[in-house]
């Protein structure tokens, strides 16, 4: 389990009253996560606005964004209509359902528009915290920068994340799904090699440590003819003179 899904699971069904006033409000469950997963240096960091519309209430944590310096580099602003990702700080303005504006963590990812699933305090008939499904955040979520304590990794992505490809923006999922579309084909187009027990793409795929060895991390640039001669060669020695023969043709047609 990471950081965040421990304090998660102590948090439900907690009362947490981090200033001492008005009780276990949605603010209060904010700040204790702040402070006790994301490292805010201290309460006063995680305050609402004084100024900003829904001054002093929890929506004020987003239209007077950032409310303090630690808050403006440890969140980024998604709005609202974008994809829920666990961890994010949902924050609603008023409504018929969050009549003093609201604060809550989500716990799970959610597909733009969905209901999401949130650890909330100070939601309809009690104040400590529960596990819950809310609306959308009508105004939006803030997105933690450090992934780590939430994810258990720095880099890696969730499946709802945005990503440009070819030129178009999609989601990660579909991303993966494409790229394994075009390997499928691509796999099919060459074929298995003649003469031997496997097909062109696994044995391409099980000399890539050592390609990447040979002609450098390529990044989108374009190869070199001195990468390309050394591709070449390693291609020549891994799978044999004819069998690259064979595969620089298939390639070709």
């Amino acid at each position: 389990m990471t950081t965040f899904d421990d304090w998660a699971k102590a948090n439900t069904g907690a009362w947490r009253d981090l200033d001492g006033a008005y009780g276990a409000q949605c603010w209060d469950l904010y700040a204790a996560y702040c402070t006790e997963v994301l490292g805010a240096p201290g309460v006063g960091a995680t305050n609402t606005s004084p100024t900003a519309q829904y001054a002093g209430y929890a929506g004020s944590l987003w239209t007077g964004y950032p409310t303090s310096t630690w808050q403006g580099q440890a969140f980024t602003r998604i709005p609202a209509g974008n994809a829920a990702r666990k961890g994010d700080v949902a924050i609603w303005g008023r409504d018929s359902a969050h009549p003093d504006t609201h604060v809550a963590i989500v716990l799970q990812d959610a597909a733009p528009g969905a209901r999401i699933t949130v650890l909330a305090q100070n939601a309809w008939h009690t104040q400590n915290a529960r596990i819950m499904t809310d609306t959308p955040a009508s105004l939006g979520y803030l997105r933690p920068t450090n992934q780590q304590p939430i994810q258990g990794e720095t880099d890696m992505p969730v499946k709802t994340d945005p990503i440009n490809w070819d030129g178009n923006n999609v989601t990660v999922e579909y991303a993966l799904q494409d790229l394994k579309h075009r390997l499928d084909s691509l796999g099919q187009r060459l074929g298995p090699v003649k003469g031997y027990q496997f097909d062109y793409l696994p044995a391409i795929f099980n000399n890539l440590n050592s390609l990447f060895g040979l002609v450098g991390k390529i990044d989108g640039q374009g190869i070199s003819d001195d990468q390309l001669a050394k591709l070449a060669d390693s291609l020549k020695t891994n799978l044999g003179a004819q069998v690259a023969a064979e595969l620089a043709k298939r390639l070709a047609d």
